[in-house]
């Protein structure tokens, strides 16, 4: 039992990617002592860390038995002897033993109508920073959901232009709307279903399903787990038809509620994790995942999901870990694929190279649906969002301006050169369906103005020149309108 429990909480280590590129960040919330005169506690870590995480800057853990690496750490007997109700110097302490760089310790409780809030931030046992604050709240409902996002939002922002200035952000890739076009390959087996009656219904599910008609095969797909709610083969192809029709939240619904009825079974928590991470949701995810891990920790299924949640993630390198013991568990096309990516985010060709040409030993042709759903999975990496890259460009630009000899200036256009070429890697390796050919190559073209303009601020800082700075910015002004042009061409796309 206990080399289970180690192997567990070393799998959670490397997924928390505790590394000095990615600092930690553990938050604790103090709660009041029980007394009828105590102010009602607001339970508010997983809004403040979901909200931090999303920053980018730090990987927060939460003093909770629903966060995985804590779970595990008082499992395998690495934190010992906590008290039921944490204070400053326990936090203090199961933050050092957990490796964490910063601690978030806060207090969110209701009182006639507020909600109030106090915080401090300490690096290791030294105090850094601490903010006081309160919001108008009925403490109930939509309206202590509100107060807590926006408290999220303004710590982060507050952190990140305070204490957290100096850390790179790691920014999380947002998943593109899918259309129908990336509706992966929705495979149903009737043949494992014992009555006539639901294998008659998968059945004409995965033929209405073919035939275009999707939403006739989920209804018939309900109808069958209606006439035995207690068959586990039924709720599954119900949870698979939903993720492959790329109803992530309903699919995450269902296979949630299954896995609590067969809580033994892997498969359902690691298809409700992969509905929650399609619907945006990496807390939900990591419930599951923490549920399957603690089962099979070594299971190729959780592995190979473990290793996308790390890709999509932005660490390539930690995915890798993941993919090799999915595949030397079992190997599988999809393994492969994935991995190659991961290979190609790390400048690796050669590598990638090789785990394509296994990918197509094991899948010569790919289906249809699966090529697309390949294709959106490239598009989520590689999509490097304009916003954030117009904003970096031209405060770049700016810089070489006023300081063109500044190594903080190299160090900016190094790291962008960096992105943009693992962005031109993946789109160089992505096949794109026919339908998608229009939004690939504006997509090409914007990463190959992107370049230009990256090679220009490199010319202006070997020889300062006004001229160079200028065709940088005409190209940059090209490149955003280009990667614009492609995501609403990729939007049309969907929609046809």
């Amino acid at each position: 039992m206990t080399w289970r429990l180690s192997s567990v909480f070393l799998l959670l280590f490397s997924f928390a990617a505790f590394s000095l590129a990615v600092p930690t960040l553990f938050v604790v919330q103090l709660v009041s002592p029980e007394s009828a005169e105590a102010p009602v506690d607001v339970p508010a870590a997983s809004a403040l860390a979901a909200h931090i995480d999303d920053d980018g800057r730090v990987f927060p853990i939460i003093w909770s038995l629903t966060d995985p690496i804590f779970r595990a750490a008082v499992d395998n007997g690495t934190l010992k002897n906590l008290p039921e109700r944490p204070d400053r110097d326990s936090a203090l302490r199961a933050a050092q033993t957990l490796k964490a760089q910063y601690t978030l310790i806060f207090t969110a409780r209701t009182r006639e109508g507020h909600v109030e809030f106090e915080a401090w931030l300490f690096e290791g046992r030294r105090q850094v920073w601490t903010d006081k604050r309160e919001l108008v709240s009925s403490g109930t409902g939509n309206d202590l959901s509100n107060a807590l996002d926006t408290v999220g939002r303004t710590y982060a922002m507050l952190l990140g232009a305070g204490p957290f200035k100096n850390l790179p952000q790691q920014r999380k890739i947002a998943t593109p709307d899918p259309g129908s076009g990336q509706r992966p390959n929705v495979s149903l087996d009737p043949g494992s279903l014992e009555d006539d009656a639901g294998k008659e219904l998968v059945a004409e599910a995965a033929k209405q399903i073919k035939a275009g008609k999707f939403a006739l095969g989920i209804n018939l797909l309900r109808d069958c787990v209606d006439l035995a709610p207690f068959d586990i083969t039924r709720r599954k192809a119900l949870c698979v038809a939903l993720l492959g029709g790329q109803l992530n939240l309903e699919a995450a619904r269902e296979a949630r509620l299954a896995s609590e009825m067969f809580p033994q079974d892997i498969e359902l928590r690691v298809i409700s994790a992969r509905g929650w991470l399609g619907a945006g949701n990496q807390t939900e995810a990591l419930t599951d995942l923490n549920e399957a891990i603690a089962r099979k920790p070594e299971s190729p299924e959780t592995r190979l999901l473990l290793g996308e949640v790390q890709l999509l993630r932005g660490r390539p390198d930690f995915a890798l870990e993941h993919y090799d013991a999915a595949l030397a568990a079992q190997p599988t096309a999809e393994g492969y694929f994935q991995r190659a990516i991961a290979h190609l985010l790390l400048r690796d060709s050669e590598s990638a190279e090789k785990d394509l040409s296994r990918r197509a030993e094991l899948e010569p042709v790919a289906e249809p649906d699966v090529q697309s759903a390949r294709y959106l999975f490239v598009i989520r990496l590689a999509e490097p969002g304009a916003s954030n890259l117009g904003e970096r460009m031209r405060s770049l630009i700016q810089a070489a301006r006023l300081d063109p000899g500044s190594q903080a200036v190299l160090a900016e256009l190094r790291a962008l050169a960096e992105l943009s070429g693992r962005w031109n890697l993946l789109i160089d390796h992505a096949s794109p369906p026919a339908q998608h050919l229009r939004s690939h190559e504006l997509r090409r073209l914007a990463l190959k103005l992107l370049a230009k303009a990256l090679s220009e601020i490199q010319l202006h800082l070997n020889a300062p020149s006004g001229d160079a700075l200028v065709e940088a910015t005409i190209d940059l002004g090209e490149c955003l309108s280009s990667f614009e042009e492609a995501r609403a061409a990729f939007a049309r796309e969907n929609a046809s």
